[in-house]
């Protein structure tokens, strides 16, 4: 399987249980977590998420270069999901947005993600050979998007149990 990099950006705002559940979830089910990186934008007035406590939890997947974090000021979820991608350096192939409510059903989902992201590519460059014009809504300059629907995930809030 392709050893492509994957750079999976977290945006998350107020639950730190869920963001660390998120997190592990990734870690666990990845086939390859060696070649994914998540990045975490903290907003700095989200004091769930940005203090000693969480900040500290965060330090291990850190230090093992499987976790970026960077706090930022809070403006709103599109600015949260789009923000900081610029300041990572470390090389990534394929980016995928990820949130606190999504949880990865198949292990392996990153091969799957890079063998996707391999056949479509190819149909992309076909797209654009010689007598080949590329359809408007499929591929711009050089990104397009695999769409998995839920064929890799659960996007679904867990229902609490409840006992009467």
């Amino acid at each position: 399987m392709a050893s492509q990099k994957i750079l999976i950006k977290y945006a998350t705002r107020g639950n730190p249980e869920k963001f660390f559940a998120g997190l592990n979830n990734i870690l666990q089910m990845a086939a390859q977590p060696q070649n994914i990186v998540v990045l975490a934008s903290i907003d700095t007035d989200d004091i769930t998420m940005y203090n000693k406590e969480v900040m500290g939890r965060m330090k291990p997947f850190i230090a093992a270069k499987q976790l970026l974090v960077v706090p930022n000021t809070s403006a709103n979820k599109i600015v949260a999901i789009n923000r900081d991608i610029n300041l990572v350096v470390q090389p990534w192939d394929i980016l995928v947005n990820f949130s606190d409510s999504i949880e990865f059903t198949v292990r392996g989902f990153d091969d799957i993600i890079r063998q996707k992201f391999d056949i479509n590519y190819a149909r992309a460059m076909l797209k654009l050979m010689p007598g080949h014009e590329p359809h408007p809504n499929f591929f711009t300059t050089e990104t397009f998007s695999v769409y998995f629907g839920n064929e890799l995930y659960n996007d679904e809030p867990k229902k609490e149990k409840t006992t009467k």
